[in-house]
C-alpha cells in the first residue's frame, strides 16, 4: 500500500471518529435537555398538587371556622355585651366570673375572645374590653 493510501485511510478514520464524537456530544446535549425538561415537569406537577391540596385545606378550614362562628353567634344571643374599663388588678377571669356567676367562666372567656378578636389573657389597666353578661329577666 502506498503512503498516500495510509494517509487517506487515517483521515477517513479521524473523520469518522470526529463524526462519532460530534454525534455523542449532540446526544449528550439532547439527554441533558430532556433531563431538564423532566425536572421542570415534575416540579410543576408537584407545585400544582400542593396548590390544589392547600386550596382544598383552606376550604375545609374556612367551612369549619364558619361553623364555629355560627356556634359562637348562637351562644352570644343568650347574653348581652358589656363594655368594661380594666382597672388595676383586674383579670379577665375575675371580671367574667362576676358578670356570669352561674356559667362556666372558661366558656364565657372564649366568647369574650371571639367578640374582642384578641387573646384576653394580657389585659392592661385602661383597656376597654367587651364582656358577656347574663341577660336581665
Amino acid at each position: 500500500m502506498e503512503k498516500g493510501a495510509y494517509y487517506t485511510q487515517s483521515v477517513n478514520y479521524a473523520t469518522k471518529y470526529q463524526e462519532q464524537v460530534s454525534y455523542i456530544q449532540q446526544m449528550e446535549t439532547k439527554y441533558q435537555k430532556t433531563k431538564m425538561i423532566r425536572r421542570i415537569v415534575i416540579v410543576s406537577l408537584i407545585m400544582i398538587a400542593l396548590f390544589t391540596l392547600c386550596s382544598f385545606a383552606k376550604g375545609l378550614v374556612h367551612k369549619q371556622q364558619a361553623q364555629i362562628n355560627t356556634a359562637y353567634d348562637k351562644e352570644l344571643q343568650k347574653f348581652e355585651k358589656v363594655q368594661v374599663v380594666i382597672q388595676n388588678g383586674d383579670t379577665a377571669w375575675s371580671i367574667q366570673s362576676k358578670l356570669t356567676p352561674n356559667e362556666d367562666v372558661r366558656n364565657m372567656l372564649q366568647l369574650d375572645a371571639y367578640i374582642n378578636h384578641v387573646n384576653i389573657g394580657g389585659l392592661k389597666m385602661g383597656d376597654v374590653m367587651t364582656f358577656v353578661k347574663a341577660k336581665s329577666k
